[in-house]
């Protein structure tokens, strides 16, 4: 379906050799942004993620031994925020929104955010190289369609399990489990780490304003 919110995605990020710096200079760099937002008229559309504290010269691994010792007296710490700018209505569409949406990135990134890569953060379907996502689009309620796409995935299910058990020369006799919109596998939160995706509490998303709203039914009939 088409999307009915847009929302910019953009990182804030300060580095230094001490964590309490970095800190204090993501936390300047948040205010200023902030009030960039203020001054284009978004008070109410924005807010911010929490904080992220990593070392960025720890996490990567130098080819020589040498260069190894390098990097981790080099160390320097990094405290990292996103800064969501929601857009939503039936306006997510256009070239004057298209236009809004390019000026506010425009200026957050003039000002000192910027663009987030896959990974981390949202995952991109069919991509390997990382790339850079400023606006997701979405849709705020899923439901009604997330309900006429599991109807037509049930009925789907039941005619080809029947069509299925006409070529068998078998009878169904019933069902014995059904897994509608529900995974085979859970991946438990601990097995992977926080992404944007989570923060935003996103299910349905892309980078494009056709959002694609998918439905599973498995059906596991007895036959005689």
């Amino acid at each position: 379906m088409k999307a009915d919110e847009a929302i910019i995605v953009l990182a804030i990020e300060g580095s230094a050799p001490d964590a309490t710096d970095a800190y204090a200079q993501n936390e300047t760099m948040t205010d200023h942004i902030a009030q960039v937002l203020d001054d284009l008229g978004l008070t109410a559309e924005y807010r911010f993620s929490s904080d992220r504290f990593e070392s960025p010269a720890l996490t990567r691994t130098p080819a020589t031994p040498f260069l190894q010792a390098r990097a981790i007296h080099a160390s320097s710490f990094a405290v990292t925020k996103y800064v969501f700018v929601t857009f939503g209505g039936p306006e997510v569409s256009g070239a004057s929104f298209d236009q809004k949406l390019a000026s506010t990135v425009a200026s957050l990134t003039a000002n000192g955010a910027t663009a987030v890569a896959w990974p981390p953060g949202l995952p991109a379907p069919g991509r390997s190289m990382q790339s850079a996502a400023t606006v997701i689009f979405t849709v705020k309620d899923p439901g009604p369609v997330l309900s006429e796409t599991t109807n037509e995935a049930i009925r789907r299910a039941q005619t080809a399990g029947k069509q299925t058990a006409k070529q068998l020369h078998v009878h169904i006799k019933g069902i014995l489990d059904a897994r509608i919109n529900r995974p085979l596998e859970i991946a438990l939160p601990r097995q992977q780490d926080l992404s944007i995706a989570d923060e935003l509490n996103l299910r349905y998303y892309s980078t494009s304003r056709d959002v694609t709203i998918p439905a599973t039914c498995a059906i596991e009939f007895a036959i005689r």
